[in-house]
């Protein structure tokens, strides 16, 4: 990370990340089911001990970030209702650091996602959710990163050329506020996709993603076009 006041080496930020979730549901009439999720999870940073950000010796820059969380959910939803289908729910989450500065952050989760099904051809969906996640960049505004809250606003338009060829628009807004520090980030995504089904259910796919982020933190906002090219492999 190259800054006016210097360059830091971000080792610290290597981590393992593991999850573990459930799902639980219940059919109340044809058209409309009842579920319960549940998910736990647990974040262990790498820690670049040549570089401690906070304590020299005392603790690692990347460790300060080790955590274990958890998220309960409940709602309803429907596979299909005339030409849509989607769910709606509200819960709790919650984020135990082992920082004992960053403590245990936790909040409301709600949100819902929808799709319409306007012709064979094409999808369109569209969700809400409030989500969690870790640390952001340590920079001057925000020197120790933080965990944060996040609610996402996504959207997708996809349309099916013929059985081998789909593609698909995408575009999302999240709205970032930092547990820590004050920083407080606005981030747009958008871009396209193309899939090509390869043989049965591996599908060879092409992305190019524009990302733009306005934050009140120095350093914090930036723009990167990214293009990236896989595979994906559905069961």
């Amino acid at each position: 990370l190259n800054t006016t006041s210097g360059s830091e080496d971000q080792a610290y930020r290597d981590n393992l990340v593991t999850t573990v979730a459930g799902r639980l549901g219940y059919a109340i009439t044809p058209m409309l089911y009842a579920y319960t999720e549940a998910a736990g999870n647990l974040h262990d940073f790498s820690g670049d001990t040549t570089y401690n950000l906070l304590a020299p010796n005392v603790q690692s820059a990347g460790t300060i970030y080790n955590s274990q969380g958890y998220r309960v959910v409940g709602g309803l939803g429907t596979d299909r209702f005339s030409l849509f289908k989607g769910e709606i729910y509200a819960g709790y989450q919650q984020q135990l650091y082992d920082y004992k500065a960053f403590g245990a952050p936790s909040s409301p989760v709600y949100g819902g996602k929808i799709s319409w099904f306007p012709t064979r051809a094409w999808t369109i969906s569209a969700s809400l959710d409030e989500s969690y996640q870790d640390s952001g960049l340590l920079i001057s505004g925000n020197p120790t990163g933080s965990a944060a809250y996040v609610t996402a606003a996504t959207t997708s338009v996809m349309y099916a050329m013929s059985r081998q060829w789909t593609g698909s628009l995408n575009a999302a807004y999240s709205n970032v506020v930092y547990v820590s520090g004050g920083r407080h980030d606005h981030r747009w995504s958008a871009g396209p996709t193309v899939n090509y089904e390869i043989w049965s259910n591996l599908f060879a796919t092409l992305n190019y993603s524009l990302v733009k982020v306005e934050s009140n933190a120095e350093g914090g906002s930036f723009t990167r076009n990214q293009f990236s090219l896989g595979a994906t492999y559905k069961y």
